[in-house]
């Protein structure tokens, strides 16, 4: 039987944006939730990550500076090749200037771009040559996972953006055998998490935060999602 009893611990809110949000829109993100914090008594005591798309991850970097936002940011991408001559790729050492954190193994990436265990080794061995903390996604206990990775996201390809969640218990399984190999890293569950079901899912032991799609594009819903976790 899991105990239900909340445990302290640090909280991890990572929320990805995906192909999602122009650079106004992305701007207006950043501004709507300044206020959101200005109006509360004090900030949630709970680690807040954003992935922009690449495209506006500068702006987002400006804007959370000039802001004093209670935010990091991470890139939902990076190259498997170090800078040179590789066109249309994105190196780790340029990440560095505007990001904290990068995303490696999301099931969307595995899927729509083919990338395999291979690659995405050679993806977080970039990573963490330049510092970059490492948030890898997995399916399936099967999946290999990232033995440099700093967080594992437990993320069941029939939760992502269906409005079907897993269960607790079974995210809570499911992150405690990560732990079982791996003792060190923080795990986050990701698939329709929002601010009513984060508390649940929070609540379980071994679950270490949360890796939100849609609900991470509203402002205000992150908001609460970050309020709701600091309980």
């Amino acid at each position: 039987m899991i105990n239900h009893i909340m445990v302290k611990k640090d909280l991890l809110i990572a929320g990805n944006w995906k192909c999602n949000k122009t650079k106004d829109q992305a701007a207006d993100f950043f501004r709507v939730f300044s206020d959101k914090i200005k109006e509360a008594d004090k900030p949630p005591n709970v680690e807040a990550v954003i992935f922009p798309s690449l495209i506006h991850l500068d702006l987002a970097n400006e804007l959370v500076k000039k802001l004093s936002l209670p935010i990091q940011l991470g890139a939902q991408n990076i190259s498997a090749f170090p800078e040179g001559a590789f066109t249309g790729e994105v190196a780790a050492g340029q990440l560095k200037e505007v990001a904290q954190y990068v995303l490696i193994g999301h099931s969307e990436r595995r899927i729509n771009q083919k990338e395999d265990d291979r690659l995405l080794a050679e993806k977080a061995a970039r990573a963490r040559e330049a510092g970059l903390k490492i948030i890898y996604c997995v399916s399936q206990l099967s999946d290999n996972l990232a033995d440099v990775a700093d967080v594992i996201a437990y993320e069941p390809v029939w939760a992502i953006g269906t409005g079907k969640a897993a269960t607790p218990e079974d995210a809570e399984e499911k992150a405690r055998a990560i732990k079982n190999r791996q003792p060190k890293v923080k795990v986050l569950y990701g698939g329709s998490v929002s601010p009513e079901n984060i508390r649940d899912f929070l609540k379980m032991p071994s679950v270490d935060g949360v890796l939100p799609g849609k609900t991470s594009l509203d402002p205000a819903l992150f908001y609460s999602m970050l309020k709701n976790a600091a309980f």
